[in-house]
Order: structure tokens, then C-alpha cells, then sequence
């Protein structure tokens, strides 16, 4: 399920028995509006409790490996055995308040619509002598234009909502102790303090443009109400019209709109900063979700904030390591001065912790790195078991092999981009600027 709205509920503008409240408006715009507000947090409350698992599964299917999952019965059976049933319900704290909100906006907002539309737009149109209160139906096409302006203006609202929502659903590690995020304020915080809150808003336009296909999802519902309501050869209660026109609408609007999801998903769950994966929705379109190993060396320029790192990205494999000295030594560039090293690590491998350690060791202490910071990165923490930071620095012993160093171990997720930033924000608060 998505991270909007599943399901049509009751719109009580459309139906034969509720024909009174577009056309005449007897109960009065504030009436009409209230009705639509509750009949949202009501809705917000309902698809919760019973479509946040589904919308976990989904999420993980969306923004993993290729290789990571077979289907959506291996992510839930993956999901349940490592994480337990609280594993199907991470991130429904953001969502329990927030669709309550963003529902009732949207059916409020829709019903605003219809009637401007109506009113002021295709009235006018069709019947220029006509007023207000004539007896005239707003079309399938204006039913389609209000969806969209009802999914954009809610879109302010589910963007930082599913934005949180999506980062952490994909935190695959049961402990609360060995996750990124502790929860849906720590990760607001994060986000708010490293990237403002343009940070909290990434994915917006995607949302934007997801939301857009809300014109499917009304101008279909308006064609299948009326269609149950004057053609069926069995009268039908209005429930039964809402569930069926609810329900069949829904399907027409996520086979138009579930490749801009795909989208908006990895858009929101990728890396903020210069190391985007997906600079571009149409990056996020094309790509599959993978890391790639550094073979041989990268040089890269990034910038943080005011601070702008020359790095030297090198690879790890065995044949590479004797080579390592040579970046920080001054071999190839001797004006430079190593100011820090970057040194990443698999924390969910124990097993091979010693070999980190002692490569470490020959590094550090090495007299060319004598004044340089360390940052390790305790990288793959979206896997249940990696080691926290507490127990990556007492495995490299960093308290003994880099005593004479300023130090700091992020825990890390390449494949998301988490903790990157706040490790690229410690460098630039630590470094120590040449003197001219």
C-alpha cells in the first residue's frame, strides 16, 4: 500500500442520496467541509492499523537491492524472522498523525474544489445565464482537476511526513540501540540540523508529481459512482457505492501512479548532499539501488557547507593496501597535507575485525599522520547484527591505537547515505584550516 491514501472513502459529493450537498449546498459550505475532515481522520486512523505492514513491504521492495529480496513474501517473511511483527510497523508513528491530517485536508480541500470548479469554472462555461444554486453536476474532468489540486495542497503536508516515514522503514535492524534513528523526532532533528528544512522537504516535488495522478483516482471514482448508481439493475445503499467505486477507483489510480511512486521513494531514502544517487527524478527512474566497490582510486572534490575536502578514495582489496602509504605521505602530491582519514568498515562483519585493526594501526600510526582526525565509518548498520559504534571502537581498540588523534566512529548506510553527513559535519567542525 502507499504511503497516501489506499483507498477512496466517503466522498459525500457524488452519490444520488448526497446530490443535494454539490448542487444545492443545503447544509452549507461548513458543513460540507466539516463532513469531509472527519470522514479523513477517521480514514487516517483505519489504513494504519490494517495497510502500514503492506506499506512497509512495498517500501523495502522499492529502495533495496535487486538482490536482497526474491518478492514481497521474502521481505515479509525476511522482515518477521529478523525483526519481529514490530518490524512491519516501523515508521507508523509519522503516518498515525499524520494521515489523520493529511486525509482530512485532502477530502476537505476536495470538496472546496469541486464546488469552485463547479461554481465558478465549468458552470459559467456550460451555462453563462446559470447561478450557483442551479442544479448542475460537475463533470468527470473537473472531478479529475479537483484531485489534483486536492493532492497537491495535501502534498505540503505528506511530504516530511513520508519522508520520515520511508527512512525509517528501511532500518532493518530489530535493536532500537543499532539503528540510525531512534525514532521519528531524532530523525526529524537530524534531518532539520544537517539540512534545514529543505532537508525535512526533500522528495517534495516527487510528491508533487506522484499526486498528481489523484486525477485518475476522482475522475474514475465521479465514472464508477454514477455508473453504480443509475445503471446497476439491483439498487445499491450508498456504503456499498463508496466501498465498490472506493475500491475500484484505488486500482486505477496505482496502476497509472505506481512507477512515480517507485520514484518518490527512492528519491526521499536517498542521501542528501553531494553524494545523491539520484540528483535527478529521471536518475531515480533509470537506476537500480547498488553500491559499487572502489577498484584502484577515485579523487573527488566534496563540499560541506563552507568546507571543501580534496578526497582520495581508495580501494581496499589486498593488492591495493601497500599503495595506501603513498596517498598520505606525500609521494604523489607533496604540497598536500593529509588532514584526516576516512577509514570505512563492514560492521557487520566480525570475523574480520583483527584484519580492520591491524590495517588501521599501520595507518595511523604512521608519523605522516601524526595530526591527521579519524572518522570511521561503521557502514552497513541497516543489517540486522552490525556492530554499533560502542563496539566498533572497542574492536579496533582506538582507544590505544589512536590516542593521539581526535577520532569519532558514525555508524553508516551507503546504500542510504545515513550518517554520511553528520560524519562530513564532524571533519568540518574538527579540521584544522592551513595557515596562508
Amino acid at each position: 500500500m502507499s504511503s497516501t491514501v489506499e483507498r477512496a472513502v466517503i466522498a459525500p459529493s457524488i452519490t444520488n442520496n448526497t446530490t443535494s450537498e454539490l448542487v444545492q449546498q443545503k447544509a452549507g459550505p461548513s458543513n460540507s467541509n466539516y463532513k469531509g475532515f472527519v470522514a479523513g481522520v477517521f480514514s487516517g486512523i483505519a489504513k494504519l492499523s490494517v495497510g502500514h505492514p503492506f506499506d512497509t513491504i512495498k517500501v523495502r521492495l522499492q529502495t533495496s537491492q535487486k538482490t536482497q529480496f526474491r518478492g514481497p513474501l521474502d521481505c515479509l517473511l525476511q522482515t518477521v524472522r529478523k525483526e519481529g511483527l514490530a518490524g512491519l510497523y516501523k515508521g507508523a508513528t509519522p503516518p498515525l498523525v499524520g494521515w489523520m491530517f493529511m486525509d482530512s485536508v485532502m477530502l476537505g480541500s476536495l470538496t472546496f474544489y469541486r464546488r469552485m470548479l463547479r461554481d465558478n469554472v465549468f458552470l459559467p462555461y456550460r451555462k453563462p445565464s446559470a447561478t450557483p444554486s442551479s442544479e448542475y453536476k460537475l463533470p468527470t474532468v473537473g472531478h479529475g482537476i479537483a484531485g489534483i489540486m486536492a493532492g497537491w495542497t495535501v502534498s505540503f503536508i505528506a511530504a516530511p511526513v513520508e519522508h520520515v516515514k520511508a527512512r525509517l522503514q528501511i532500518q532493518y535492524a530489530a535493536s532500537k540501540a543499532q539503528r540510525l534513528y531512534s525514532g521519528p523526532i531524532d530523525c526529524s532533528r537530524k534531518l532539520l540540523r544537517g539540512h534545514g528544512v529543505r532537508g525535512l522537504y526533500h522528495g517534495l516535488s516527487a510528491t508533487l508529481l506522484f499526486r498528481t495522478f489523484f486525477f485518475f483516482w476522482w475522475g474514475s471514482y465521479a465514472i464508477i459512482t454514477q455508473f453504480l448508481t443509475t445503471q446497476t439493475t439491483i439498487p445499491l445503499s450508498t456504503p456499498a457505492i463508496n466501498f465498490w467505486a472506493g475500491g475500484l477507483s484505488a486500482q486505477v489510480f496505482w496502476i497509472t501512479s505506481y512507477p512515480s511512486d517507485v520514484v518518490k521513494q527512492r528519491i526521499m531514502t536517498d542521501p542528501l548532499g553531494p553524494d545523491r544517487k539520484f540528483p535527478r527524478w529521471r536518475d531515480a527512474a533509470k537506476a537500480d539501488v547498488t553500491t559499487i566497490p572502489t577498484v584502484g582510486f577515485n579523487v573527488e572534490t566534496v563540499t560541506y557547507k563552507n568546507t571543501k575536502f580534496n578526497v582520495w578514495d581508495v580501494g581496499g582489496q589486498d593488492k591495493i593496501r601497500p599503495l595506501w602509504r603513498h596517498y598520505f605521505s606525500g609521494t604523489f602530491y607533496c604540497f598536500l597535507r593529509t588532514q584526516g582519514l576516512i577509514f570505512v568498515i563492514d560492521s557487520s562483519d566480525r570475523d574480520r575485525m583483527d584484519e580492520a585493526r591491524s590495517e588501521l594501526t599501520r595507518i595511523i600510526q604512521d608519523r605522516e599522520m601524526k595530526d591527521a582526525l579519524l572518522l570511521v565509518f561503521a557502514n552497513k548498520q541497516d543489517i540486522s547484527g552490525a556492530m554499533r559504534p560502542k563496539d566498533v571502537s572497542d574492536a579496533l581498540r582506538l582507544e590505544t591505537i589512536a590516542k593521539n588523534h581526535t577520532w569519532k566512529v558514525e555508524p553508516s548506510c551507503a546504500t542510504t547515505g545515513e550518517g554520511i553527513f553528520e560524519g562530513l559535519a564532524w571533519l568540518s567542525s574538527n579540521v584544522k584550516v592551513p595557515a596562508r
